[in-house]
């Protein structure tokens, strides 16, 4: 890897803290070229929920050098990805956190 390029693919502290307390690599992590490495575990912790009302969702990403990512859901098929525009890490944190709330699913229909 090219010299000041390393930076595009180490996990900073500004990544672990945008993450809050669902983030899972420690800082300083060097991330591999287009390799998915999970960074981030959202799980519901009311205590006024039934364990089954929630599910733990998992983020990964991937660097090449831009970031790229993807949402998985524990219990469910579907897996979200995306692009690297500006701001797609807010939407994915958002929509990591309100599928484990159970704010968000997902219905699989049949078209005839």
């Amino acid at each position: 890897m090219t010299a000041g390029i390393e930076q595009f693919y180490r996990h900073s502290r500004e990544d672990h803290d945008f993450w809050e307390g669902h983030s899972t690599l420690p800082v300083g992590s060097n991330f591999k070229h287009g390799e998915w490495v999970n960074v981030a575990v959202f799980k519901n912790s009311r205590s006024d929920r039934s364990p089954d009302d929630y599910h733990q969702v998992y983020v990964d990403e991937c660097r090449m050098p831009a970031d790229f990512y993807r949402i998985r859901q524990s219990g469910s098929a579907v897996t979200i990805t995306t692009g690297s525009d500006d701001g797609i890490r807010s939407l994915v944190k958002r929509l990591a956190y309100e599928l484990s709330r159970g704010m968000v699913g997902f219905e699989i229909r049949r078209i005839s």
